[in-house]
């Protein structure tokens, strides 16, 4: 697929803003970076690897045009997590991720509600096509998501041990 090179520098929902990633969103990223919660995607990991990993979404931006945002609340700009497209192989479609940093904010449909924004986004206002997500067999709240929002799971493998591939066919609207 080929992908358009520039994607919106901000969205908003009810009551997110999503923006691409800044400095100020450090400690927040590595808190998060350094605990359990980064269990299904290979952490935690210390404060220098948090470093490079927000570098490379602010990177992302740069060499795509596009690539995960900072989740905000829109009500008192605190980050709260990461929603967005990348691609690190051109010969697979861009891959969808989504998170929050914190427990807390977890049952209140931030995530949903921001995955869902970059979704419409993409298929609407860029006209791709295609994305995919990967998701730990045993994230049973991403998986929820990624089937609330319209993607089908692959009988493809996932592209590591223990994750599912849900695909998301962007032509058709999603949740």
């Amino acid at each position: 697929m080929s992908t358009p090179l520039i994607a919106a520098e901000t969205l908003t929902t009810g009551r997110l803003v999503l923006r691409r990633p800044e400095l100020s969103d450090f400690d927040a990223f590595a808190a998060y970076s350094m605990s359990e919660r980064t269990l299904y995607i290979g952490g935690p990991k210390s404060r220098r690897l948090a470093f490079d990993k927000l570098a490379n979404f602010a990177g992302h931006w740069l060499l795509r045009g596009y690539g995960r945002y900072t989740i905000t609340e829109k009500a008192t700009g605190r980050a709260i997590g990461h929603v967005g497209a990348f691609c690190h192989d051109d010969t697979l479609p861009p891959e969808l991720s989504w998170t929050l940093w914190d427990g807390a904010d977890e049952g209140k449909g931030y995530a949903r509600e921001a995955a869902a924004e970059t979704l419409r986004h993409y298929r609407d206002d860029l006209g791709w096509t295609e994305l995919v997500a990967y998701v730990h067999e045993d994230n049973d709240g991403s998986i929820a998501i990624a089937r609330a929002l319209g993607g089908v799971l692959s009988p493809e493998p996932g592209r590591e041990p223990l994750s599912l591939r849900f695909d998301f066919d962007l032509r058709e609207k999603a949740a």
